[in-house]
């Protein structure tokens, strides 16, 4: 999820298109659904599934990348996000170690 965020808010959907696996987008909508990111994960499956090199497709990457904008206006979103589900499931996460390694 991070990953994705970081390139699509350094670069636009178009760049973390460019650059990302199949298992980058993968694991990246997993990890919004995760945390409870249903609208950002269902626009990055969109915009993974838009067949790409055409002036629509061009256009309809432009028009999700606006709308992730919209639902991730900023990082603190991400943030919250994960604030609430460590809350809300902390079993879900392991536990802080205080082990130095």
């Amino acid at each position: 999820m991070l990953r994705l965020h970081s390139w699509i808010m350094n670069g636009g959907m178009e760049h973390a298109l460019e650059v990302a696996s199949e298992d980058d987008w993968v694991r990246g909508i997993r990890g919004y659904r995760f945390f409870s990111l249903e609208a950002a994960a269902d626009l990055l499956y969109r915009a993974a599934s838009i067949e790409r090199g055409t002036m629509e497709a061009s256009d309809a990457i432009e028009e999700i990348d606006t709308e992730y904008y919209t639902v991730i206006p900023a990082d603190e979103t991400l943030a919250d996000a994960f604030e609430q589900a460590l809350r809300d499931r902390s079993a879900d996460f392991a536990p802080a170690s205080d082990d130095d390694g």
